[in-house]
Order: structure tokens, then sequence, then C-alpha cells
């Protein structure tokens, strides 16, 4: 059974939900399917992903998580820092034209 998600763990989610939703209406499958990993990988984590751990949950060692990689725990980090990604804001203005 899964840990109960946790406030910023669900942000990291919901957004990465959105962000291979995303990939997948611009035609981008690969990634896409990157993100649609990540994204279950999310739904595992017993931990609370936050601005102080998020860039490591893409690096290699103690706190490395399957199908995360540096840019998907970079882009967490940017979210959890700002409240924004900046990436995702230029897809989502991609996707209006």
């Amino acid at each position: 059974m899964n840990s109960p998600c946790r406030t910023s763990s669900f942000i990291c989610l919901d957004y990465s939900c959105f962000y291979f939703q995303l990939y997948f209406k611009l035609g981008n499958t690969n990634a896409g399917l990157a993100y649609k990993k990540a994204v279950g990988s999310l739904k595992e984590l017993s931990i609370e992903v936050t601005v102080e751990n998020a860039k490591s949950l893409g690096k290699a060692g103690k706190n490395k998580v399957k199908n995360i990689g540096s840019g998907s725990a970079n882009k967490m980090h940017e979210f959890l820092a700002t409240g924004t990604i900046e990436k995702l804001e230029q897809l989502r203005q991609d996707a209006a034209a």
C-alpha cells in the first residue's frame, strides 16, 4: 500500500502529471513517457519531496529514485522553490498557440 501523499509530494505529482500530458499533446511521446514513468515513481515515494531533497532524488546515491533523472529533479526543486516551472510555462504557451 502506498504511503499517504504529503503536501509537497502531491504538488510535484500533480505538476508531473500535467507535464507528461502536455508533452503527449504536443507530440513529444518520448518526453511524455519519461514524465509518465517519473509520476509512477513519485506515487511510490514514502518520503516528502522538499526544496532541500528534491535535487538529490535524481542523483546517484542513497536518495536516488528510479525514473527520476536530474532534469525532473531540478524541475521539482524549481517548482517547490518558486511555485512555477519556467519550461512548463513555455510549453503551456506553445500548446495554446
